[in-house]
């Protein structure tokens, strides 16, 4: 097997055929239908940009209202992921899947489906790299393992491009026909616009690359690359005015305001701790088997580590921003559960049973807390049940939420309810008076121990939250009046900000 660094002697046929697995589609059959469990019964939020980032700007684009979080008066985000799912509910609504229940799981269907990319490119990655036994290995970890299952269905621009990188790195380590190094470039593009704080990775990768084609099929690469950024360039002309003004100015905002640090700072090694304790040491011991393979695959393992570094720049932390690293890891603790040296007697298969064994003790105790076995996350599960409960409810024309434990960012907002009334979320509007809220809503959430409202029956229990209905007709008004623009104005930034698109007075217009 030669080393992955040295440039090729030749372009490649490209024509190889590569050995599949005979339980290759079984598995990967078994592995979707877990992602559309956990989809269905662990639908909880990675984070409140999962809904008000993604999902509620695509309801928003196709039917005309939903709320609106301060990226988006701020224009620090792309629309390239809402206006894929917008495309999406085009399609749902098309197929006469019009109430949320039915296009949300018709998404996540979608969503599960192109997450099997990345079981598929694990295997693949792995033959290239190691062996059979390994690739298998890896295909069941990427199929199986609990983070994997998890997010899934989550359209999250750091989840789609932890996809994409490893095809990333497939593509470059197979041999480099034209048609490959197209689909190198454009995807590296393409992970760009979803993630562009993975540059440091994305610019080592494309070096490598580079150095490896010598010149074969470098403009074709290239021209991968610009048809990417020109995509998500024109997408910000259209939607912000501005050619990548979303990157640039949530790249300003991030890095000359530190908005980030609002929402938290950790200490140094969080990553560390979190990547060891969710993955029950699978992450420190992949980290030999990708040691073990320095020889072929050095060039990646130090742009993966610079762009983990990278992220321990800014004080705000959280896993979901290095979680791209995990199958990376995975892969070395397939590749050292086959080394010839830890198999003893010749073909045992001890150590790949006890990875075996081992994963998935940790993916069945983490998915017990996704899925509710074990008590977790408990009001986002409770108040996402009542959300739900209301999209399936008609004559609703406003719902009230006494609810101090679920805040507005942890509901999942119209999306959801796909009905235009006003939500008075629980913080949403503080200035706005409980009697005016209730003089408009059909419908009150409260928590446990509050007061049953005047005028209202009980009509379901959801954990620590009841819904109430008004006893009498309330008159439909829709969204007459009602501020769908957040009223957040986060503090570092300067009243007199503009972004580069040179909306920003315009979109702050009442703030």
């Amino acid at each position: 097997m030669t080393h992955f660094f040295p440039p090729p002697a030749s372009m490649g046929t490209g024509r190889e055929k590569a050995v599949t697995w005979r339980f290759f589609w079984p598995v990967l059959l078994v592995g979707f239908a877990l992602r559309l469990v956990f989809a269905q019964w662990a639908d909880l939020p990675l984070h409140p940009d999962e809904t008000y980032q993604y999902h509620e700007q695509a309801y928003r684009l196709v039917h005309g209202y939903g709320l609106i979080p301060w990226e988006y008066v701020f224009g620090i985000r792309s629309w390239l992921i809402p206006l894929c799912l917008a495309g999406l509910l085009v399609v749902a609504d098309a197929l006469g899947l019009d109430q949320p229940h039915e296009y949300a799981f018709f998404l996540k269907t979608v969503l599960c489906l192109i997450s099997l990319s990345l079981p598929i490119a694990m295997y693949r990655l792995t033959q290239v790299l190691w062996n059979e036994q390994a690739a298998i290995l890896s295909l069941l970890l990427g199929c199986f393992w609990h983070h994997f299952l998890y997010v899934a269905h989550k359209p999250m621009p750091g989840i789609l491009a932890m996809y994409g990188l490893l095809w990333l790195v497939l593509w470059m380590v197979r041999p480099q026909t034209r048609a490959r190094m197209f689909a190198f470039g454009l995807m590296l593009g393409l992970v760009f616009a979803l993630r562009y704080q993975l540059v440091p990775v994305l610019g080592l990768l494309w070096l490598i690359a580079l150095y490896r084609l010598r010149g074969g099929a470098l403009g074709l690469m290239l021209l991968g690359n610009a048809l990417a950024l020109m995509l998500a360039g024109m997408l910000d002309w259209v939607f912000w005015g501005g050619f990548l003004s979303s990157f640039i100015d949530n790249f300003r905002l991030n890095f000359l305001y530190d908005i980030a640090s609002n929402f938290g700072e950790q200490e140094v090694l969080f990553y560390a701790k979190r990547l060891i304790l969710e993955s029950g040491g699978l992450f420190a011991i992949g980290l030999i088997g990708v040691a073990l393979l320095w020889g072929r695959i050095w060039p990646v393992a130090v742009a993966m580590a610079i762009g983990v570094l990278a992220f321990h720049i800014p004080a705000h932390k959280e896993l979901r921003f290095v979680l791209w690293i995990m199958p990376l890891a995975l892969i070395g603790g397939a590749v050292l559960a086959s080394w010839p040296g830890l198999r003893g007697v010749r073909g045992s298969v001890a150590a790949p049973v006890l990875l075996c064994l081992w994963a998935g003790v940790v993916t069945v105790g983490f998915s017990a807390r996704y899925l509710g076995v074990v008590p977790w996350q408990t009001p986002l599960r409770d108040g996402a049940a009542v959300m739900h409960a209301l999209g399936r409810t008609p004559d609703v024309t406003g719902v009230a939420f006494q609810t101090p434990s679920l805040p507005w960012w942890h509901t999942p907002g119209y999306y959801a309810l796909g009905k235009p009334v006003p939500l008075y979320l629980w913080g949403w509007d503080p200035d706005l008076a409980e009697a005016t809220q209730w003089a408009r809503s059909s419908h009150i959430v409260t928590e446990a121990g509050g007061a049953a409202p005047d005028g209202y029956s009980q009509i379901s229990r959801h954990g620590t939250f009841t819904l109430w209905q008004s006893e009498t007709p309330k008159d439909a008004v829709g969204l007459e009046g009602f501020p769908l623009k957040t009223p957040l104005y986060p503090a570092p930034i300067p009243s007199d900000y503009q972004t580069i698109g040179q909306r920003t007075p315009l979109m702050l217009e009442g703030w």
